[in-house]
């Protein structure tokens, strides 16, 4: 049962700090962004942003008339911040892997059924658990937005690992955005296996703990917002070459075609370099008979 459904909420000093933080320095970030025409290159990041200002106005505003009101307003809120954070995950690993139009295609339709069996597999949790419809609803946002989090401490190990192979530093705003959600997302997982082991006394000060690392990641993101940005720059790593091995498979499964889908003349891959490689030894061979 909620307490006090009827009756608005009041916050201490630090707690409206705390709660105003993240809010602020998100509209800072899309503000530095729409003037440097960032939003263009990241439009589902800068829709994130603006949808977080909102958003949290919002709920405040809802929290001021009655717990009530805050408590459906929160979950409403939560529920297009999940589309909206699956959108931005996908936004920032297409960026990463642009170069490479075969897996770009393969990634959009796995992320595609990704979506489609988290749906599924956190629906089927929720309402088979026991309680009313709507804790079942609860329990199915719940889980996916767990699922979520999941999905971005992936992106930033991803990140982190691949990035020198992708043409990714760690001045880009992509590599920005993944810090800023693996920061968060770790910290939310660990607050919520805390919740589930401390017990209910605890919901405070680990809700709190999770709203600072929020402040900390917009704030890394309002940092990255202000870094020049480099143009992309294709590394061919001739020693290790896995992604132009995977995105030439992606390439012939998805039946495109390298010649339409290959990258430009400036940007060799693995396969192109191998093919230059074998037409130079081959004309030195035929120069030397031609001059014997």
């Amino acid at each position: 049962m909620l307490p006090c459904l009827g009756a608005p909420v009041s916050l201490t000093p630090i707690q409206y700090l705390i709660w105003f933080t993240a809010p602020l320095l998100l509209a800072v970030t899309a503000g530095i962004m729409y003037r440097r025409k960032l939003n263009g290159s990241f439009p589902m990041f800068f829709t994130y942003a603006i949808f977080q200002v909102v958003s949290n106005i919002a709920l405040f505003a809802a929290m001021q008339v009655s717990y009530r009101q805050y408590f459906y307003a929160y979950w409403v809120a939560t529920c297009l911040g999940i589309i909206l954070g699956f959108l931005v995950i996908h936004e920032v690993f297409e960026f990463a892997i642009r170069p490479y139009a075969g897996l770009r295609d393969l990634a959009r339709a796995m992320f595609h059924w990704v979506a489609l069996v988290m749906l599924l597999v956190c629906g089927i949790i929720g309402f088979t658990s026991p309680g009313s419809n709507f804790d079942h609803l609860v329990l199915a946002l719940a889980n996916l937005e767990r699922g979520i989090r999941l999905m971005q401490v992936g992106m930033l190990l991803f990140i982190a690992v691949f990035s020198g192979r992708l043409g990714l530093t760690w001045r880009d705003l992509p590599c920005g955005i993944a810090l800023g959600f693996g920061i968060f997302a770790a910290t939310d997982l660990t607050m919520f296996s805390l919740r589930a082991q401390l017990g209910p006394s605890w919901n405070a000060a680990l809700s709190r703990i999770t709203s600072i690392a929020y402040a900390c990641s917009a704030l890394i993101w309002m940092s990255y917002s202000l870094l020049p940005q480099a143009a992309r720059v294709r590394v061919s790593v001739p020693f290790h070459p896995i992604f132009d091995r995977w995105n030439q498979a992606a390439l012939a499964i998805s039946g495109t075609g390298i010649a339409q889908t290959a990258p430009p003349a400036d940007q060799p891959t693995y396969l192109t370099d191998l093919q230059q490689t074998v037409e130079t030894i081959l004309e030195k061979s035929n120069g030397k008979k031609k001059f014997e």
